[in-house]
Order: C-alpha cells, then structure tokens, then sequence
C-alpha cells in the first residue's frame, strides 16, 4: 500500500482533517476551537490561558451543552491547559503540539487524546508550577489567580 491509498482528507464544517498512517493532522483557523456533533460552538484567538477561561464561561452560559460530549481542539496542550479542561469535565482533546505532562494528566484522568506532536515540555512558568499537580481543582485555582480573573 503507498502513501496515496492511506492518505484522506476528510471536511469537518471549517476544521480539515488530514489523516495519514492513522494519525489525525489537523488544520485550525482558531487557537481553541470547540465542537458538537461536528459542528463549531465555540472558538477563541486569545493567548496563554484564556480562551480556555472564556470556554468555562460559554459553558456556564450554554447548560445545554454536556462538556463530555464536546470535543476541544487546541493548538498548544500543556499540563495546566490539561488540568483545566479535566476541571470542565472535558474528556476528548486533540491538540497540535502537546507536553508530556500534559499527557500524564490525559493519562491520569482517562482523557481521550490525539496529538501530532509530543514535547517534553512547554516553556510556560504555569507548566513549571503545576508539574507535580494532580488536582483539577487546585490547578483551576491557582490558574485563576495567576490569570487575574
């Protein structure tokens, strides 16, 4: 089998999905974006933290929406990004680039995930603060604080 037979390109509303040798690649025009039943609800172009902030206050908005039913697509998955979404009762993420400590926290919490690219870590003084942290709870706190909100 090549490379042309395994390769598809599959058009989901405006995400595009590329996969190859069974691994999901991606194209976002977003830097979060979130979806239901294939369709988008919710997107930010925000830095650091905040879009995912901005998430928890559409999802308080939007009781209609079951976070276990959703699926986030983020560029950049670090271990607070990943405590944050286990805080909002998230349970399936695919990310671009994706910490290792981001994945224990996947791992830890039985959190479906998809990656294309896996890092030791992310430079981010947040990934740092909370690498031994496993409390969702405690995680959105400190989070929280250090984002001024």
């Amino acid at each position: 089998m090549n490379w042309r037979q395994i390769h598809k390109i599959v058009k989901v509303n405006r995400c595009a999905i590329t996969i190859i040798y069974g691994r999901l690649r991606y194209a976002m025009e977003h830097a979060l974006e979130v979806y239901f039943n294939d369709s988008l609800i919710f997107y930010s172009n925000k830095k650091w933290l905040y879009p995912l902030f901005d998430l928890e206050i559409f999802l308080n908005d939007h009781k209609s929406y079951i976070p276990s039913e959703l699926i986030v697509y983020d560029k950049i998955m670090g271990r607070a990004a990943a405590l944050l979404l286990v805080s909002f009762k998230i349970t399936t993420v695919k990310t671009k680039l994706m910490s290792q400590r981001a994945r224990e926290i996947f791992e830890h919490f039985q959190i479906d995930f998809e990656f294309e690219t896996e890092v030791e870590k992310i430079s981010c003084r947040t990934e740092e603060i909370l690498r031994h942290e496993l409390d969702a709870n405690e995680a959105y706190r400190i989070l929280k604080s250090r984002a001024g909100l």
